[in-house]
């Protein structure tokens, strides 16, 4: 069968049509043509004759044509809408969730948790989802049951607090990730929010630990002060490996001397990076002790504590004991932030700056502070030796009459330094206090004993005695910092001792903590005795010793000629040692009943006979101090 015969009725109107229009084109002139005209759009056209119909039909030429590889009869399957992508464990509740991820309302993807014991409902994925902002609908359950039966892709374990992981101390959470690793299936990672939890505080990371040494560790080394807070900085994660309580300093002095600035340099350490991101006490007690919960094993530097008003010390006192015994006792039970008491507790150093010490502030309403909260928190002055900034020390290429301009240049170089670079440097302190393991504790131990015996304080107070081992863990934290590179050459362990004793020395006259005259006093007492060389009872020749020692079950006692005792010392000083030895028990008194009275010291007498038979003399006997 031909084609004319089998499709003449169809297509004989079109023959007669392309017979007119073929003599038509070959009566016009002809035109010339563009290569897409000729060729078609594609490239090349063959022509393919079709006589029997009259038909000239065009194709694309296939020998330009690339090959193209895609089978056109199969489409990619679209991307799931729901996804399962994680199975979450909550260390603060005990609870475990499963994780969703789904698209947004707004675009992107949000992830929302589902409680395990609702997570294989799917109304209640949806639900969840839709409350979070997902753009989810009833046509998706498809999706969601098909999420539900997967396996998730991963485990994550919320730890409960900032801070130090699990006894062995190999890993150490923050706010912007975690720093070690701890073994096993789960990921570690930092608390879990809280639905209505506010954020208290934002840490941050910028800049380079070099840029951190360079520009603020450099500088802060003219300042005793900022050695201070520094070492502290650097000394919190130390409190619980030495198993030592929480304690504070205040930082008081004149407005725009510095104490701002260098709070600001404690705060870039841990990732506040000015001032307007330090924490402040506009805030009452409890709210005090939910922000140290999320600054546990950190420093907490806090400013401007005018902002507590008047009557500042009416909350600072019960804050500070509240602090130091690293533990919040007065959450409320419905509060976001109760929990169980190893939850609640925390572990950190403290510091405030203002412009009056927390003893003005104690006297301005008629109290006067006990000696334990000033041991657990002493005022240090912020300025030394006369000068109008922080900076005490002067660098050998700074003339005396350009020092003070060259400390003011100083302050806003280590804003800068803070706000460039922040939060690395403390990631890589940890990192490496990792590193050194069990070494870290028998380090630490070391250099906190070491201070405190530089400090030579024979027959301490309990007081001072506590405060001296607070500053003591002060400088373990800059020495270690020092061993692991952090604070590197020219940082010498000599010049931080000075500036965290000289530190110590002011706080301590400060506070009247231990009565500087007392403390003078025993020193002036220690050196006579070291001098003398005192013959025992059976030798003592009477007006050429100034006494004799002579032991009992009680241990070794000196007695001393009562006009040669009194001429060691000043007026003031008398009266401290010898107050001081009777408190104690050690003084012998020829009237147990005697007290203090006026500036003499006939109270504290006794009449012992030197030889036997011989006069009674007029003596000072106490036993001697261990």
């Amino acid at each position: 069968m031909n084609c004319s015969t089998s499709v003449q009725g169809e297509t004989s109107g079109y023959s007669a049509r392309s017979e007119r229009a073929g003599r038509a084109e070959r009566a016009s002139p002809q035109k010339p043509q563009c290569a897409a005209a000729r060729h078609g759009r594609h490239g090349a056209l063959r022509r393919i004759a079709m006589p029997e119909c009259g038909i000239v039909k065009a194709e694309p030429s296939n020998r330009h044509r690339r090959p193209v590889g895609v089978d056109w009869t199969t489409q990619p399957e679209p991307a799931p809408t729901v996804l399962k992508i994680a199975h979450v464990a909550d260390e603060a509740t005990g609870n475990a969730h499963d994780r969703f991820r789904a698209p947004a309302m707004l675009g992107g993807t949000v992830d929302f948790d589902v409680p395990c014991e609702r997570s294989e409902s799917v109304k209640q994925v949806l639900v969840e989802g839709r409350k979070k902002g997902a753009n989810l609908t009833s046509a998706d359950q498809p999706a969601i049951e098909e999420a539900i039966a997967a396996p998730p892709e991963r485990h994550i374990r919320h730890a409960a607090r900032n801070g130090w992981s699990g006894p062995p101390r190999r890993a150490f959470v923050r706010q912007t990730g975690v720093v070690g690793h701890i073994g096993g299936l789960q990921c570690l990672q930092p608390p879990r929010p809280k639905d209505g939890e506010p954020v208290l505080i934002t840490f941050c990371k910028a800049g380079t630990v070099q840029g951190w040494i360079d520009e603020v560790a450099m500088p802060s080394r003219f300042s005793s002060r900022a050695i201070l807070v520094i070492g502290a900085t650097f000394a919190a994660p130390l409190l619980r490996i030495l198993r030592f309580p929480s304690f504070g300093f205040n930082l008081f002095g004149a407005n725009k001397s510095g104490k701002s600035t260098i709070t600001t340099v404690a705060g870039s350490i841990i990732g506040l990076p000015n001032e307007a991101a330090l924490p402040n006490l506009n805030t009452t007690t409890a709210g005090l002790l939910q922000l140290a919960g999320v600054f546990n094993d950190c420093a907490l530097p806090l400013n401007e504590m005018a902002l507590l008003g008047s009557k500042a010390y009416e909350q600072l006192g019960p804050a500070i004991y509240a602090l130091s015994e690293s533990r919040d006792r007065t959450r409320h039970k419905a509060s976001t932030f109760a929990s169980d008491i190893e939850q609640s507790s925390f572990s950190t150093i403290f510091f405030f700056n203002s412009e009056r010490s927390i003893d003005e502030l104690a006297r301005q309403i008629g109290r006067e502070r006990p000696g334990g909260e000033k041991a657990r928190c002493l005022d240090v002055p912020a300025l030394q030796g006369g000068r109008r900034t922080v900076f005490d020390g002067r660098p050998s290429d700074v003339k005396e009459e350009d020092f003070h301009r060259w400390a003011l240049g100083q302050m806003v170089k280590l804003r800068e330094g803070c706000q460039a670079n922040h939060g690395v440097v403390f990631d890589a302190y940890l990192e490496r206090l990792i590193t050194l393991g069990d070494e870290v504790e028998a380090r630490a131990r070391r250099y906190a004993d070491a201070f405190v015996q530089s400090l030579d304080l024979q027959d301490a107070e309990s007081e001072i005695e506590h405060a001296a081992k607070c500053f003591g863990v002060i400088y373990a934290g800059a020495r270690i910092a020092m061993d692991v590179d952090i604070l590197p050459r020219p940082w010498r362990p000599v010049s931080v001792r000075r500036a965290i004793t000289r530190c110590f020395r002011e706080a301590q006259r400060t506070a009247r903590l231990g009565d500087p005259v007392l403390l003078k006093a025993k020193e002036r007492l220690h050196a006579r005795l070291l001098d003398l060389d005192l013959p025992g009872r059976e030798g003592v020749r009477p007006g050429v010793d100034l006494g004799y020692r002579w032991t009992d079950g009680n241990g070794e006692h000196v007695t001393i000629h009562a006009t040669s005792f009194a001429s060691w010392f000043e007026k003031r000083e008398l009266t401290a040692i010898l107050t001081w030895l009777d408190r104690t028990e050690a003084l012998r008194k020829a009237n147990p009943e005697s007290t203090p009275s006026g500036g003499g010291h006939d109270w504290a007498v006794s009449w012992p006979r030197w030889v036997k038979g011989g006069k009674k003399v007029r003596s000072i006997t106490f036993r001697l101090p261990k």
